[in-house]
């Protein structure tokens, strides 16, 4: 079973089983699965809830969760709990301090590589978190 504390578990699992659609469903009921056969993906969306989950097409492997902090346009902002520690209404600073030294990182955007994962985010101008990315490595 999904541990519903950690949507970012949701990596590696397959679109289409049972325990991720149930998962889902309990975010949103009324989102779906989206066919973007052109792109090889799949897109899951609530805006309301805050999470775009992208899978591989043919394989159905979820390889990206995105969750948006408040200041994201056309979201609402994700309130989960994440692993780590981690949030969406975390600073740069405060990001920066608990996930370590950067892989990359650029004027509005940070990257990790931990050990199981890849962590993304863009910042507003204010450094707070626009969008945080979990993705398989």
């Amino acid at each position: 079973m999904l541990n519903p504390s950690n949507i970012e578990t949701l990596i590696g699992k397959k679109s289409l089983d049972t325990d991720v659609e149930s998962f889902l469903r309990g975010i949103d009921s009324k989102a779906e699965w989206i066919e973007e056969e052109e792109y090889n993906i799949r897109t899951w969306l609530s805006r309301q809830a805050g999470i775009e989950i992208r899978a591989d097409f043919e394989s159905g492997q979820i390889t990206h969760v995105y969750l948006y902090g408040p200041r994201a346009k056309k979201f609402g902002q994700f309130h989960g709990v994440l692993s780590r520690g981690l949030s969406t209404d975390m600073t740069r600073d405060e990001l920066q301090f608990v996930l370590g030294p950067t892989w990359k990182t650029g004027p509005t955007h940070d990257a990790w590589v931990c050990s199981h994962d890849k962590i993304m985010t863009e910042y507003g101008p204010d450094g707070k978190i626009n969008k945080l990315v979990f993705g398989i490595l």
